[in-house]
């Protein structure tokens, strides 16, 4: 009888035993530390460019198309002459060009950072290769409407990307409208865009970034276009936008610095580097972005500073010249 007493002690022991065990550790579904994914071999430093852009994403999450003219509130525009402006020459994009070196990052940089900036940097300085090529072209237009030349095509042309880029004025007959248009088609710093994309998404970690592939806290108020971000205040009715992919977020941040009245001053620094024969620095049309944040001051501080404190300046491969 004693003995059945303690084995039945045992067994009621073994089974509190097993009752106890802690939970097995399941880690989260994408944790902070996990590394960025490579990019598809079409977004790749060196591959040959059409001049349409493929428009697969980074992350998988892929929502529905966007129209990109629109800035940060989103407002009604008018819809700009074509859906590419004017198609670049092949030669201008370089296709015929040799691969793009890598870019030298600095050794303190880990893993994950180096990947984000080598994955965005090409993407960045595609975009803004565009836009030289473009600037170009309609530097050309704008000279032939000058002297009374332009055809109905280049007028209709310039006049839709002078509603596209906000433009007060009429480009083919306004000699001020012509000059700030010019002035609004040009190249956004690649070590500033890195730098407000490192802080505005973490590394490329955050939700917005891995679900809606938005690098730079991009609002939008359409319901169709945008995410509901977590602890937003009660009432707002604010979004976060999501893109088709990073280079269509990459195309919009540049376009909302070219166009929006917010960064007039940026516009003006650029300008006046582009007078005295400079390039667009990073860290001078940084005081431009008081309105991109909140944060005012405080913000343009923090982005030289990661300009900086990472060398972003010397991921750049392409310093966009004068066209």
């Amino acid at each position: 009888m004693k003995l059945f007493s303690i084995a039945v002690l045992l067994l009621g022991l073994t089974g509190l035993a097993q009752a106890y065990q802690p939970v097995r550790y399941m880690p989260p579904p994408m944790p902070f530390y996990a590394p960025v994914p490579m990019l598809p071999a079409h977004l790749s430093p060196g591959y040959v460019r059409p001049p349409l852009y493929p428009a697969p994403g980074l992350f998988p999450h892929r929502p529905a198309r966007i129209n990109l003219p629109s800035p940060q509130s989103d407002p009604q525009q008018g819809t700009p002459a074509t859906s590419s402006d004017i198609q670049p020459r092949p030669e201008a994009v370089g296709q015929r060009q040799p691969p793009r070196a890598q870019p030298a990052l600095p050794a303190t940089l880990n893993e994950q950072q180096q990947a984000f900036l080598r994955q965005l940097t090409p993407i960045i300085e595609s975009e803004n290769e565009r836009l030289l090529v473009l600037r170009k072209q309609v530097r050309h237009l704008v000279r032939q409407a000058a002297a009374g030349i332009a055809q109905d095509d280049a007028h209709s042309l310039l006049r839709g990307l002078g509603r596209k880029y906000r433009v007060d004025g009429d480009p083919v007959t306004d000699p001020d409208a012509r000059r700030e248009l010019v002035s609004r088609i040009d190249v956004i710093p690649t070590e500033l865009a890195l730098a407000q994309a490192v802080n505005e998404s973490g590394w490329g970690t955050s939700r917005f970034a891995r679900e809606g592939n938005n690098l730079f806290g991009i609002w939008t108020y359409d319901q169709r276009k945008g995410m509901v971000p977590r602890g937003r205040a009660e009432g707002a009715t604010h979004l976060v936008r999501k893109f088709d992919s990073l280079q269509a977020s990459v195309r919009y941040y540049l376009h909302n610095l070219n166009s929006h009245p917010a960064y007039l001053e940026l516009r003006e620094l650029r300008a006046q580097m582009r007078s005295r024969g400079e390039e667009p620095s990073g860290q001078v049309l940084a005081a431009g972005l008081t309105r991109y944040s909140a944060k005012g001051e405080l913000y343009v501080r923090l982005i030289r500073e990661l300009i900086q404190r990472y060398s972003l300046a010397a991921a750049t491969t392409v310093t966009g010249p004068e066209a």
